[in-house]
């Protein structure tokens, strides 16, 4: 792997980071600046979102309270890089208040736009 690639490899990671944060601290515009305008995002129930629709579930509908990511890997195919991991996150429904603990093994699809690295397709797969 050439210097170049170990330094695209890392933005990819910093950019997942950069991902979690924001939904934690609630920061809904560094969200949307990590977040691709044609995003498909699958919730561990099976169901998908548009951006527009998954911005929205943010603002509206839960509050995460810690996302953790464990054993992520990062394969890079030219301006696209699919990264793959398990996930464990803390959310509050805010229709009634109840904090939900889920596990889940996570594909996502990063694609680079205008030198950044956005989020173009997250697939969350529920672990027993």
């Amino acid at each position: 792997m050439s210097d170049t690639n170990d330094a695209e490899v890392q933005a990819v990671y910093d950019a997942e980071r950069r991902r979690r944060e924001a939904l934690v601290t609630r920061d809904h515009d560094a969200l949307t600046r990590l977040l691709s305008p044609t995003l498909s995002h699958t919730h561990t129930p099976g169901h998908s979102e548009t951006l527009e629709e998954y911005l929205r579930f943010v603002r509206e509908d839960v509050f995460f309270l810690d996302i953790r990511r464990d054993k992520l890997a990062v394969r890079l195919f030219g301006t696209v890089a699919v990264m793959t991991g398990s996930m464990d996150s803390v959310i509050q429904i805010r229709a009634n208040d109840q904090t939900v603990s889920l596990r889940a093994q996570v594909l996502q699809v990063w694609v680079q736009q205008d030198g950044q690295w956005r989020l173009e397709a997250f697939q969350a797969t529920a672990i027993s």
